[in-house]
């Protein structure tokens, strides 16, 4: 009967250290998930925090290299893309601006950019003048923020060595988010390029000097654009085109005017200008075209009867 009590008490033994084992294990296994857990919701609330600057900073920067790649001069001497240099509350390296031509609208785009209270902003204006975007200021206002947290101060960079007309232009954006800094979620991070714009003058008010077979030299046309593409006037009534030559400077500046529809509306020009006068109600075309290269560009003119 003792050994009997012996071993029963030996087993109750045994089995409460098997207890224990069992409590510890589970133990270290919840205490593993747990922070398993923990790292993974942190690791969930720093990306959650970071992701959409990502976004947003690589769709800024693809947007710059598309505009910086496309650049192109609006004159033999302007660069077509130029970093600004210090000025009044402006560091080196805070402003940016690029030229570039709209062959669709036959109009030059200027693309101001600049880095203003922790944001990146953008400003485009356009003027079917290369003379006039040129001359076009560093804007005041109508500036669109197109990524904001920006930490650093001098992000745009002009490392080209030489003075040719190709730029090599580099841009640099640290992100911060400036109105969470205490939150340890987010971390500062850096996206940075170099872009190198084309050399090309398209349009340009002045254009480079071609060498002929005899020695000569002529500067080619490059296009032809009309002052309106468009107009509505009533029979027997007139209205005047003017055309411009692209580079201003262009050796030949002779066109020819034409009309797609003489019975609908009439053309009569001598040299860069021409008189529309509407015969009949309907559509016509009147087409420019330039005695060098054959360049063209055309006005859409709706005739329509009088008193309608």
């Amino acid at each position: 009967m003792k050994k009997l009590r012996d071993r029963s008490q030996a087993q109750q033994g045994f089995t409460l250290i098997e207890l224990l084992l069992v409590l510890a294990l589970v133990g270290i296994v919840l205490a593993i998930g747990y922070q398993a857990f923990f790292s993974a919701n942190r690791a969930w609330q720093a990306n959650e925090a970071v992701n959409p600057h990502i976004s947003e900073a690589n769709a800024v920067m693809s947007v710059l290299g598309r505009e910086i790649r496309g650049a192109e001069k609006p004159s033999e001497t302007q660069k077509a893309v130029v970093v600004l240099d210090a000025e009044g509350a402006y560091a080196a390296g805070e402003r940016l601006f690029i030229y570039r031509y709209d062959d669709s609208s036959d109009e030059w785009n200027k693309i101001f950019y600049r880095i203003h209270d922790h944001e990146l902003q953008r400003c485009l204006l356009t003027d079917d003048d290369p003379n006039s975007i040129i001359n076009a200021a560093f804007p005041t206002n109508n500036w669109e923020t197109i990524a904001s947290g920006i930490s650093n101060q001098q992000a745009f960079y002009d490392n080209t060595n030489g003075t040719g007309d190709q730029r090599l232009i580099e841009i640099i954006l640290t992100i911060a988010d400036t109105d969470r800094a205490d939150d340890p979620r987010f971390q500062p991070f850096t996206v940075s390029s170099s872009y190198l714009s084309r050399s090309r003058e398209v349009g340009s008010v002045s254009g480079s000097p071609v060498a002929g077979p005899g020695g000569e030299t002529t500067v080619p046309v490059f296009s032809v654009t009309l002052d309106t593409t468009q107009q509505g006037i009533e029979e027997g009534h007139s209205f005047t085109l003017t055309a411009r030559i692209h580079p201003n400077n262009a050796s030949n500046q002779s066109v020819s005017w034409s009309s797609s529809k003489a019975s609908v509306a009439t053309v009569s020009g001598s040299g860069l200008t021409a008189t529309i006068t509407g015969v009949a109600e309907g559509r016509a075309d009147i087409v420019v075209t330039t005695s060098d290269g054959g360049k063209t560009a055309k006005c859409i003119v709706e005739v329509y009867s009088e008193g309608c």
